[in-house]
Parts: C-alpha cells; sequence; structure tokens
C-alpha cells in the first residue's frame, strides 16, 4: 500500500488504496457507507502545514462580502467616505494667485463639483487638471495681508462631506 509523507507521528494513506484493499472484503454498500463516513469526517479547519486551495481562499473572500453586505443592510447605512487632504504643493512661497495642487480622497470629479475655501475665500477648481485625488485651483485672497500666516483649506465634495488642512500662507 502506498503511503505519502506526512507530519512526524502521522501516517497519510490515500483514501483510494485503502479503498482497493477492502474491495472483495466488502460489499458495495459497505464501501459506500465507509466513504460517506470518511468523507463526513473532513476538517473544517486549516492546520500549519496543510495545503490551503485557491477554491478555500475564494469561498472566504464570497464568504466576507456576502456578511459586509448583510451588515451594511442591517445597519440600514452605506460606507462613508470622508475628505482627507494630505498636502498642499505649489511653487514656495505660496501667494495670492499661485497654482496649487491639493492631494487626499473622495474629491468630487469634475473638480467643479468640490466647494474650496482658503479662510474663508472661496476658489473654484480647475476641471482639467482635477480628480477624485487631487484638485488644481488658483490661491484667493484670503485677507491676511502681506504677512505670511497660517491659513486653512477646506474642500467640500458633492456628497456635503468635508476635510481640511492648516497650512503655511
Amino acid at each position: 500500500m502506498p503511503t505519502l509523507p506526512a507530519n512526524p507521528g502521522n501516517l497519510v494513506v490515500p483514501l483510494s488504496a485503502i479503498i482497493d484493499q477492502l474491495e472483495g472484503k466488502l460489499s458495495a454498500a459497505d464501501i459506500n457507507a465507509l466513504l460517506l463516513s470518511v468523507v463526513n469526517q473532513q476538517r473544517q479547519e486549516v492546520r500549519p502545514g496543510d495545503l490551503i486551495t485557491s477554491d478555500l481562499i475564494n469561498q472566504l473572500i464570497s464568504d466576507i462580502a456576502d456578511l459586509n453586505q448583510r451588515v451594511s443592510m442591517l445597519q440600514g447605512t452605506t460606507t462613508v467616505s470622508l475628505i482627507q487632504i494630505y498636502r498642499v504643493d505649489g511653487q514656495a512661497p505660496i501667494r495670492v494667485g499661485s497654482r496649487v495642487v491639493v492631494t487626499g480622497t473622495n474629491f468630487s470629479s469634475p473638480g467643479s463639483r468640490n466647494a474650496i475655501a482658503v479662510n474663508a475665500a472661496s476658489a473654484a477648481a480647475i476641471d482639467n487638471g482635477s480628480s477624485p485625488s487631487q484638485l488644481v485651483f488658483d490661491v484667493p485672497d484670503p485677507g491676511i495681508g502681506s504677512a505670511s500666516q497660517l491659513v486653512t483649506l477646506t474642500v467640500t465634495n458633492a456628497s456635503g462631506q468635508s476635510g481640511t488642512y492648516l497650512s503655511s500662507g
């Protein structure tokens, strides 16, 4: 009877080899009952050293997606993505009228669908340079005079979600 290597202390024998040895000694009904009994005894967990198949991983991914959908339905909400602003890039020092690129997440597209304010001064995004992760606009006069000061950049997307960023003026 052929054997396969296994963990120390365990001997692995293919089920087909066992069935081949039982033919003629047991009836077909007994062999079928034995097969059903063995198949129903299979482990439902993965242990160290076990082979993880793509079918198992795909089933896990499907089950998780199904659970996420069920939880969302039970909560009666959808996933809310808030605006995050990571940085503001432009030719230093950034001055009134300078073109800047704001990098972040969850901006509306086209860029003109976002409300942009530097302190309380509104700015208009340039659509052909903007995307859901970048807004391009010219800095408006935030009313701070000629002195360099901190200003607050606020972006509100078309869904009403806002993000702020404290930047040097």
